[in-house]
C-alpha cells in the first residue's frame, strides 16, 4: 500500500463556500438584476394592457348598439393586439441593451 502525502487540508463537509462566481460575459450581477426587475415592470404592465382590453371591448360592444359594436370588435381586435404585442417586443429589446 503506497502512503501519500497531503498538502492542504481537504473542505469541511456540508459547508458552502459562497464565492462570486465570475461570469463568462463580464455582467455584474447587480445590474442583472437590474434588468430582471426591469422585465418583470414591464411584464405587469403589458399583462395590465392586455387585462384592459380583454374586459374594455366586450363592454365596448355590449355600450354601442348591435352590428355596430361587432363592427368595432371585428375591426379593432386584432389590429390592437398586434400594437401590444409591438410595443411589448420593442420594450423588451430596448430593456436587453
Amino acid at each position: 500500500m503506497k502512503r501519500v502525502t497531503v498538502e492542504r487540508r481537504p473542505a469541511p463537509v456540508g459547508r458552502v463556500v459562497l464565492e462570486r462566481a465570475a461570469d463568462p460575459h463580464g455582467h455584474d450581477p447587480l445590474s442583472v438584476a437590474r434588468v430582471k426587475a426591469a422585465q418583470l415592470r414591464q411584464a405587469l404592465a403589458t399583462v395590465a394592457v392586455v387585462l384592459g382590453v380583454l374586459v374594455g371591448l366586450p363592454l365596448l360592444v355590449a355600450a354601442l348598439d348591435g352590428p355596430t359594436g361587432w363592427a368595432v370588435l371585428t375591426l379593432a381586435a386584432q389590429p390592437l393586439w398586434m400594437a401590444i404585442a409591438v410595443w411589448q417586443l420593442r420594450r423588451a429589446e430596448r430593456l436587453e441593451r
